[in-house]
């Protein structure tokens, strides 16, 4: 729904938006592929409605002759990665970009990009659009090339040459099938569904390239697979990595979706983080997006370990309980006016509202841990009486890991043998691990210059004052109801 799709008398009355695929593919593409080898599996169309009174409980079209308008078609080569989510700014209040319409689409489909279209400036696919659908005058100069929307003059790549497509927001992604704004400080947050290693978020920036189909988040592809970690080489290739990634291991990663980042009261450990989850397992993450580190680095994921009747158990359980057969949560949110968050399924029909659980919260940290440079390595120096020693060893002097999928309390601790050891409250042990690197659960914080100050150092992954880097295990147990 476009922001003045309710005033009397404004451009956007009566209206709203859908994009949704048809096999129907004689109708000529305004957005096509371009290239040799490219297929017609069907068409991605976006529609404008107009329906006579925006107050009325049904839709009842302002023309029944004509209910819609269609604003664009995109051809699509394969059938998978279709056009996903589609949103308005909802952060734009009276500034420039209120009005224009956001929507994802994937690359080429298949495996891999084969095609190699998310790479390419002056194509539609592996891409953020923005455009202004309302439909322009015959003499506006930013109107598109079929005459049914416009082209909002501050896009990246609006006026360029034939090389840049003008509807193009940002480029080089796989499949960003949903985003969210913050908000409170307009921030875009892009989910971007990973191939066979990598699932994604990323900072929405005017203009940016996050790229596939050379990159799976910030590794290197090769083959089917990834190779080394290519972080380091932003400046030298123009990527923009993203600010939280996590790999696919057995069932844990399949395919993120986001989110919402929570601005609400109910929950106050919650605020100002976002929440976005495995689109797949329903298993909710949330990343601190009021601090996430300067310079291209990565926050740290914590997952949200949820309650339902008093008993911990996963989004995907909850859902079994209604519907025993589901197999997959197929999780998404929802939100209301004072910043409750809701989870969706397509499994059982039943909507949760997200609310603190009685007595949960942050823990007082059972470990804290300082990385310390000593002998030309950097070392985990821990507290008198923890079962390590004074020191742990980290492997990479350039990180070290937090693990945080399947235990309540984790802690991080590599020794010599490039293994970790993880604490199990609920049995009350260490147990220890020798993964291959890079381990499947990792995230990666880095620990370089320059030095980095966030106030509250009550989370994994943040500095102190000094630059270095302390480490807190602690649960924010939460509840979800019907």
């Amino acid at each position: 729904f476009p922001p003045d799709c309710n005033p009397v008398g404004a451009a956007g009355y009566g209206k709203f938006y859908t994009m949704g695929s048809q096999s129907y593919t004689t109708a000529a593409a305004t957005l096509t592929p371009g290239v040799a080898g490219a297929g017609h599996d069907h068409d991605e169309v976006l529609h404008e409605w107009t329906v006579a009174d925006p107050s009325a409980a049904t839709f009842i079209p302002a023309n029944a002759a004509q209910p819609f308008r269609e604003v664009l078609r995109i051809q699509r080569p394969n059938s998978n990665h279709n056009a996903g989510y589609l949103s308005f700014n909802p952060t734009a209040g009276n500034g420039s970009d209120r009005g224009n319409l956001y929507f994802g689409t994937g690359d080429s489909g298949g495996g891999g990009d084969p095609l190699g279209l998310s790479q390419m400036l002056g194509k539609a696919y592996g891409s953020i659009l923005r455009i202004n659908p309302l439909a322009p005058a015959a003499t506006d100069p930013q109107a598109s090339a079929n005459g049914q929307y416009s082209i909002p003059a501050d896009n990246p790549y609006y006026m360029g040459t034939a090389a840049f497509l003008p509807e193009k927001y940002a480029g080089g992604f796989r499949n960003p099938q949903r985003f969210t704004w913050d908000l409170s400080t307009g921030r875009l947050f892009i989910a971007d569904i990973g191939q066979n290693t990598v699932e994604e978020i990323d900072l929405g920036q005017a203009g940016a390239n996050y790229g596939w189909n050379q990159r799976e988040g910030s590794y290197v592809v090769a083959g089917s697979g990834i190779g080394a970690n290519a972080r380091d080489d932003a400046a030298t290739t123009g990527y923009t990595y993203p600010i939280a990634e996590y790999f696919h291991y057995g069932s844990i990663g399949n395919a993120v979706t986001a989110g919402v980042v929570y601005r609400g009261s109910g929950v106050p450990g919650l605020y100002g983080r976002l929440i976005f989850s495995d689109f797949v397992t329903g298993t909710p993450y949330t990343l601190d997006s009021d601090h996430i580190p300067p310079g291209g680095g990565q926050g740290p994921i914590t997952e949200l370990r949820l309650r339902s009747g008093g008993v911990e158990m996963t989004f995907l359980a909850m859902i079994q309980q209604v519907n025993a057969s589901a197999a997959r949560a197929d999780l998404r949110y929802g939100t209301d006016i004072e910043g409750n968050v809701y989870f969706l399924d397509k499994q059982d029909g039943v909507i949760r509202r997200l609310v603190q659980a009685a007595g949960s919260g942050a823990h007082p940290p059972f470990f804290t841990g300082e990385a310390v440079l000593g002998s030309g390595a950097y070392y985990l120096q821990l507290p008198d009486g923890n079962p390590f020693g004074y020191y742990a060893y980290l492997t990479d002097p350039r990180y070290v890991y937090h693990f945080d999928l399947g235990y309540e309390y984790l802690f991080d601790a590599a020794d010599g043998s490039s293994g970790v050891y993880l604490y199990d409250f609920t049995s009350g042990t260490f147990f220890y691990t020798s993964p291959t690197f890079p381990f499947p659960y990792l995230y990666d914080f880095s620990l370089g210059s320059p030095v980095y100050y966030y106030p509250d150092p009550s989370n994994p992954g943040r500095y102190n004052t000094n630059g270095v880097r302390y480490f807190y295990v602690f649960s924010t147990g939460q509840v979800i109801t019907k």
